[in-house]
């Protein structure tokens, strides 16, 4: 997700962000296909960025990118629920 969001921010990368959506449902997939082998699994809470990123257009602020940011870890947290994972 800290990736997808950097890369939204990127001109240059930006076709290479995962949107929100299909973010959630690969996570989703990833983690039940993982419990089901009989992994454990824990989902990390990402840091906020403390600069936007580097390729990004000047007018890009902080605060856009690190609401960008609490939005996946939201869909993040939303997975942890439903699949009982654990989250730090």
């Amino acid at each position: 997700g800290v990736v997808d969001v950097r890369r939204s921010f990127q001109l240059a990368r930006a076709s290479e962000a995962v949107s929100l959506d299909e973010y959630m449902a690969n996570l989703l997939s990833m983690t039940r296909e993982a419990q089901q082998s009989g992994a454990s699994v824990v989902l990390l809470d990402p840091t906020p960025h403390v600069r936007p990123p580097t390729g990004a257009p000047p007018e890009v602020t902080l605060e856009e990118v690190n609401i960008l940011t609490q939005r996946y870890a939201a869909a993040m947290a939303q997975v942890a629920r439903e699949t009982g994972a654990t989250r730090i």
